[in-house]
């Protein structure tokens, strides 16, 4: 609603998506793929533009998931409305076992007080890779009416 202000989770983090429960490090599960909500800038930027190749995977309380590249390995785009539900807002939710890996590498640094991660750029070793790396062959496609979704 206009002029409300920003909803905080139990833990004190604010919500990231308005509507939704979700914080910075929530997860959610699509079928056996799980995925830790992170909006790393370079991701957002790289998957949420015009012209990057999206898979509708599913949608879920009233907002949308997708996966760039037609390759869920790669995280999802999640679109969904502003506060003021004006404007409609990608967020990055990372693939969870690329989510492990920065955190093991980090050696136990895990997330700031707001639940981010420092991932590494795109293409820097270990990371996503662009729009064919990372590939998952069981993590293709997605989307089939009954898809189990958790979060």
């Amino acid at each position: 609603m206009p002029g409300e202000e920003a909803a905080t989770a139990e833990n004190g983090r604010p919500i990231v998506v308005p509507g939704t429960k979700y914080v910075l490090g929530s997860t959610l599960q699509i079928a056996e793929h799980k995925f830790v909500l992170t909006d790393v800038q370079d991701r957002l930027q790289a998957y949420a533009q015009p012209g990057v190749p999206m898979a509708l995977i599913t949608e879920h309380r009233g907002t949308w998931f997708f996966a760039p590249y037609n390759n869920m390995a790669l995280g999802l785009v999640q679109m969904s409305l502003n506060l003021e539900r004006d404007k409609v807002v990608p967020h990055y939710w990372m693939y969870e076992p690329e989510y492990d890996e920065i955190l093991q590498r980090q050696q136990g640094g895990g997330m700031d007080a707001n639940g981010q991660i420092q991932a590494p750029p795109l293409n820097a070793g270990g990371g996503a890779q662009g729009q064919g790396g990372g590939e998952d062959p069981g993590a293709q496609g997605g989307g089939e009416s009954g898809t189990a979704l958790e979060g």
